[in-house]
């Protein structure tokens, strides 16, 4: 999420900065020069550039520079970017869940964690974080300049909303609570788009696909089982290789994160590769993933509310 660019109307941020930027360091570099005596030639010889038409000549060719610099016009906003991404060739993929608990340690203030209840279906269960094409730099296929700019503001309210069934959108308000926050358009414009031929309802479909596996296996019995306890990597590295084979367990990383001096268990990212379908094996998936990283070495299984 990047920091904000604030706009005025019809003015791109953007470009009016540059110029309040260039305007001082114009002024102040005008002053610098006029105001102390230089070292110049080969004798070194000081100049006072008070009193020297050299100062002046300076002061000239910084204004011709800045000028050609701040009248420098930015690009159409709303085209799409002569060097955006195009959609995704390749077959590997993150699948990132999170534990939403977890989460709402970090962001209560979130419409999603206000909300949140013992009840609730991610007080229990992994919730969907995202699916990325990869590789890393992979975001943003075909998607304007000027939504790329929303999106990475955070203001995700307001970029356009995405043509979803009405079951598809109450199916993401169960089990991807940012749903509430708009972190489905979020995902849907960076990572989506740049799934080769699949729509929004596709996209969201395959995610939601994945996630119901992963949540119907051991790895979310443990979790489960085991909420307010200690949970080290080796007993998920059990569980992985249980419910989804032995290559399975060196294709997740678990995350964890320091809240007031304990280490909790936050989200899995989950390393992928195929053919992306409705009822694709996870398992399968799984082992023709790409080997990961190191982990974290466990944590604890946060429960709903603040602890």
């Amino acid at each position: 999420m990047g920091s904000r660019l604030p706009t005025v109307a019809r003015e791109p941020f953007l470009k009016r900065f540059r110029q309040e930027k260039g305007q001082i360091f114009v002024a102040r570099t005008a002053k610098d020069l006029l105001a102390h005596e230089w070292n110049v030639g080969p004798a070194w010889t000081k100049v006072d550039m008070k009193k020297n038409n050299l100062g002046g000549i300076i002061v000239l060719l910084l204004a011709a520079i800045a000028a050609v610099w701040l009248n420098y016009e930015e690009p159409d906003s709303d085209a799409p970017s002569s060097t955006a991404p195009t959609q995704s060739q390749s077959n590997d993929y993150i699948l990132a869940v999170s534990w939403q608990p977890a989460f709402c340690e970090q962001r209560p203030n979130k419409a999603e964690c206000r909300s949140q209840r013992a009840v609730r279906f991610d007080a229990n269960y992994f919730s969907l974080h995202g699916l990325w094409p990869q590789p890393r730099d992979n975001t943003y296929c075909g998607v304007s300049q000027s939504l790329v700019a929303t999106d990475k503001s955070g203001r995700w309210n307001r970029l356009p909303k995405l043509d979803l069934s009405e079951n598809l959108r109450s199916e993401l308000e169960s089990k991807m609570p940012g749903y509430r926050s708009n972190l489905h358009r979020h995902e849907w414009y960076k990572h989506g788009t740049c799934m080769q031929g699949y729509s929004a309802e596709q996209y969201f479909r395959v995610s939601l696909d994945l996630l119901d596996q992963l949540n119907g296996s051991t790895v979310r019995d443990l979790t489960a089982d085991n909420i307010n306890r200690e949970l080290k990597f080796r007993a998920y590295d059990a569980a992985y290789t249980r419910a989804f084979g032995r290559e399975a367990a060196k294709r997740f990383i678990l995350d964890c994160y320091r809240d007031d001096g304990r280490r909790i268990i936050h989200e899995f990212k989950l390393s992928i590769r195929g053919n992306l379908k409705e009822e694709t094996d996870l398992g399968t998936l799984l082992s023709a993933g790409q080997s990961v990283g190191r982990s974290c070495p466990g944590g604890i299984v946060d429960p709903v509310g603040l602890q």
